[in-house]
Parts: C-alpha cells; sequence; structure tokens
C-alpha cells in the first residue's frame, strides 16, 4: 500500500506562475461568456488568443498550458459549423462539420508531442496503456463496417468524429505524464467547473440564458409545476444544451474529490465549497439523468470512504454546515423533484422508450455488424418509410412540445443554426443501444471491453494506494459509475458530448500510468 503519486513535487513550474495562468483564463472566460453581443465575445476571444499565445511563448511548460487552455476553452463551445452535404429530407438538418476553439488547443498540442518524438527524438513521449487495445479495435471494426456499407456523407463524417475522439485520448493520455500534471489538470478542471457553476447559478436566478455555441436555439428551457401558472426553469451555461451542461458538471466535478487533501486550509475550505456548490448546480438544470448519475456516484464516494476508514473527524467538521443545510432544504428540494418527475417530463420517457425500440428492430435486421456508423437516422427512414406509418409527422416548428415529435418511427426534435431551425433525427438515447444498431454485437463488445479496462485501471489505482491516492481513485471511480449510467439514459453522439464523456477515461488511465511508474521508481 503505497501513496507515491502524491508524495512528490516535480515539476519546475512556480505556482505563482500557474495562478497568474489560471486567473487570466479565468477572467477570460467569464468576460467572454456574460457577453450578450456576438461580435464583441469574438473580440474578447481574439484578445484572449492574443494572450495565450504570448503565454505560450514565454512559458516553460506548454504541454501543460495547453492541456489548462483546452480544459477551460471546451465547455464555452466557441464553434463554427459549417455545412457539408444535403439534408436527409427537407426541413431536416444537413450534414454539419463543427470546428471548436478547443480543436484548435488539441492540434496545437499534437504538434508539440510530434516535434518532441520526431524533431527532438525524446523516449516515452506517447502513451498507450492497455485500455488502448480494445479502443484501436473498435476503430478497426468502425473502418471495416464503414466499408461495408455504402459510402455516405453521414458514414464519413462519423468516422471523422471517431478519429478525432481517438485522437483526442492519445494526445491527453500522452500530454498528462506527471504527478505534476495531473494536479494542474485537477485544478484547471476546478477553474472551469467553478466558471459553469456560476454560470448555472446565473441562469437559474434571472431566468436568462448565456450561450456562445451558434448550433444550437438561445431559448431557455422550462417545465411547468404543479401550480398552474408556474414553470420552473432548466438553468444551464455555456457547454450546450441543458443535458450536455448537467453531464459536464457530473463528470468534471467527482474526480475533484481529492483536491481538498492537497492543500492547505483556505484552499481546502474553497474545494469544499467548489464540490458541494456542483451536486446544487446540477440540481438545477432539472436533468434526471444527471439527478441520477450524482446520487449515485456520492452513494459510491461514502461507501468507499467508510470501506478504506477515509472519513475522520476534521472532514465531518468540514462537511456539517452543508449536510444541515441540504437537511434543510428537503421540504424544498422534495417538491421540486415531484414536479419535475411527475408534471416536466413532456414526453421525454415515451419518446426515449419508443427509440429503443427502433434500436432493437434494426439490430435485428443487421445483428453482427449493424446499420453502420452515423446510419441510425437513414436506417431508419430507410427500412421504416413515413408513409407506411399510421402516425403522420407533426410540426417542429409549431408544437409546444418538439420532444414528441416524429416522422416514420424517427423521433425529431428540433435545433437552430444561426437564424435557420431545422427538424433534428435524434438517434437513440443509450450509448450501448446506439454502438448496437450502428456497429453490431461486435462493436458493442469491443466497446464494453474499453468499458472493462477503464474500471480495471480505477481498481488498481486504488487497490494499489492509501490516503490521497486513495481519494484520487475514489472520484474517479464514483465518475466512471456516473458515465455508465448517464450512457444509458442520453445522447453521446457527437464531438463535444464525446470528449465530456471521455475525459474520465483519460484521467483513469493518466492516473494509473503515473502511480504505478512512480511507485516502482
Amino acid at each position: 500500500m503505497t501513496d507515491c503519486f502524491f508524495q512528490k513535487n516535480g515539476g519546475s513550474i512556480k505556482s505563482v506562475e500557474i495562478g497568474l495562468t489560471l486567473l487570466l483564463c479565468l477572467v477570460t472566460g467569464l468576460a467572454v461568456s456574460i457577453t450578450a453581443d456576438m461580435r464583441l465575445a469574438w473580440k474578447l476571444a481574439i484578445i484572449a488568443a492574443f494572450f495565450f499565445c504570448t503565454a505560450l511563448v514565454v512559458f516553460p511548460q506548454k504541454k501543460q498550458l495547453l492541456i489548462i487552455a483546452w480544459i477551460l476553452i471546451h465547455p464555452l463551445s466557441i464553434e463554427k459549423v459549417i455545412e457539408v452535404g444535403s439534408p436527409l429530407l427537407p426541413d431536416f438538418i444537413p450534414p454539419v462539420l463543427v470546428i471548436s476553439g478547443s480543436d484548435i488547443i488539441l492540434f496545437m498540442l499534437l504538434l508539440i508531442l510530434l516535434f518532441e518524438s520526431i524533431i527532438l527524438q525524446r523516449r516515452h513521449v506517447w502513451s498507450f496503456p492497455k485500455a488502448m487495445t480494445p479502443l484501436f479495435l473498435f476503430v478497426a471494426w468502425n473502418l471495416i463496417v464503414f466499408l461495408l456499407r455504402p459510402i455516405s456523407i453521414s458514414s464519413t463524417l462519423s468516422l471523422v468524429h471517431l478519429f478525432k475522439t481517438t485522437l483526442f485520448v492519445i494526445v491527453m493520455v500522452s500530454a498528462i505524464s506527471t504527478e505534476h500534471d495531473y494536479k494542474i489538470v485537477l485544478r484547471a478542471i476546478a477553474v472551469a467547473v467553478a466558471i459553469q457553476i456560476v454560470l448555472v447559478y446565473y441562469s437559474s436566478f434571472s431566468g436568462d440564458i448565456i450561450r456562445l455555441s451558434s448550433k444550437i436555439t438561445n431559448s431557455i428551457m422550462s417545465f411547468a409545476g404543479a401550480d398552474s401558472g408556474l414553470s420552473n426553469i432548466r438553468a444551464t451555461g455555456t457547454v450546450g444544451h441543458v443535458n450536455q451542461e448537467a453531464s459536464f458538471l457530473t463528470f468534471f466535478s467527482l474526480p475533484l474529490i481529492v483536491l481538498p487533501f492537497l492543500h492547505h486550509r483556505f484552499q481546502r475550505i474553497l474545494f469544499w465549497l467548489l464540490l458541494c456548490a456542483a451536486p446544487v448546480a446540477v440540481f438545477l438544470t432539472y436533468s434526471r439523468s444527471a439527478w441520477l448519475a450524482m446520487i449515485v456516484s456520492m452513494l459510491v464516494i461514502i461507501g468507499l470512504s467508510f470501506h478504506y476508514r477515509l472519513l475522520n473527524i476534521r472532514i465531518w467538521v468540514y462537511l456539517f454546515p452543508f449536510i444541515l443545510m441540504a437537511i434543510l432544504s428537503l421540504p424544498i428540494i422534495s417538491k421540486l423533484v415531484l414536479n419535475r418527475i411527475i408534471h416536466g417530463d413532456d414526453g421525454a420517457t415515451s419518446s426515449r422508450i419508443r427509440s429503443i425500440e427502433l434500436a432493437l428492430d434494426l439490430t435485428k435486421k443487421h445483428p453482427i455488424t449493424g446499420v453502420g456508423p452515423g446510419l441510425f437516422s437513414t436506417a431508419s427512414l430507410a427500412y421504416y418509410p413515413p408513409q407506411q406509418i399510421t402516425t403522420p409527422m407533426r410540426s417542429a416548428f409549431v408544437t409546444p412540445n418538439p420532444m414528441v415529435n416524429q416522422f416514420g418511427r424517427l423521433e425529431i426534435s428540433q435545433i437552430q443554426i444561426g437564424s435557420k431551425i431545422f427538424a433534428y433525427p435524434l438517434p437513440v438515447h443509450n450509448k450501448f443501444l446506439l454502438v448496437l444498431s450502428e456497429l453490431g454485437i461486435v462493436g458493442l463488445l469491443l466497446f464494453l471491453w474499453f468499458q472493462w479496462r477503464i474500471f480495471f485501471h480505477i481498481q488498481q489505482t486504488i487497490k494499489s494506494g492509501y490516503g490521497t491516492t486513495l481519494w484520487a481513485g475514489i472520484g474517479l471511480l464514483s465518475a466512471f459509475v456516473a458515465s455508465l449510467i448517464y450512457m444509458n439514459l442520453d445522447l453521446f453522439s457527437d464531438d463535444k458530448t464525446m470528449q465530456i464523456l471521455l475525459i474520465v477515461p483519460i484521467l483513469a488511465m493518466s492516473l494509473h500510468q503515473i502511480s504505478m511508474r512512480d511507485c516502482q521508481e
């Protein structure tokens, strides 16, 4: 039982430099986020880019700076949407390629790694943990199925998306190579989560919405409560759709459970405040998937903390005020929860059940190879044409509840890109069934193998450590459990949502490699 990982200080960067960098990014992120004028927001983004490039030149640890930049920029959803083809049907959204500000950061990080490995010929630049094996096989199977099906723009974009997310995993795992890198990543995540918490609170209390993405509508979501005439606002930040905001807060906040144990008293209090504010922000999104994932994950943390006897008197002293506030607010919380469950469904549950049935029917037609990557909607319209369905399409533009609209057996919602509104075909809100229907049983088995390897890495980290290392492993395990729950209940199919989801495997692989290597040394 060792705690090698968090015993070393390591790194040549002064804490003042790190603090100034995080402060600059925090101020810039908030300035861009609270700007209603999009043109001014882009001006601020350009100014921030100038300061960032300047810092990149003088900052000794460029990889660490780029990782910090990616973590803080990605949730801002500064995106450029490019139409690359014709829609399936009139009024449907055309195939689009989304390029975000965080993609530029990722590309710069890739260039630095290539420079170190090819030009400088440094050893051990790239990291390939054992969990990479099923991931690479999964990519290979996608390519095989892609070649077996008629090539289309939708399947091509799906393959590009997969290559991009795989490259994201490789680059991030390779860049987070030391215990100092990992600590900096956690602190940067804490700043990013803090920004989104502030924005969610602002959205909840003001009824306003702040978004920079051009791919989504600017109208805020709400649902009616039991009392007539009253509506409950589903607060959100800049990540995207309110469910995407909830998933970000869930996956990014849970691994931070180790931070209060790495700092002195004042910083420890700040991190405890952050960890207690995050579940409240998740609650204000009124995302039922996030509620379930957060509750189960917190139970995992509590259970393992008791199992390893980690909860001492000092921790209870820090947590007592928050526990007391939670108990006193239970009457209000319970009423809001019941309103969301009973009166705020808006047809989402029935829509998802129909999508599950559709996914299973598509799987029956192609059980081994699936219908093809990215072809869920195309196959749905091909096998179940709308004219053969008794339920006609209802306009997504005039009905008050676009989530229950159908076109054939395909569920549709509406999405706004710039000034245009499109019908948006929804794949099944279950990552496992989406993989099964598009890539068959083989694809699902490879995907499950990848999940198992991530669990194995986390389990090894927990078994081999104690103290802060153990807390870090417990935080990752709780986030991993949350991701499994979330993948059964929500949609993860584009670059942004998949990169949010993959932050947990990246941290798990990085922590395992660093802790094992440092302990061996």
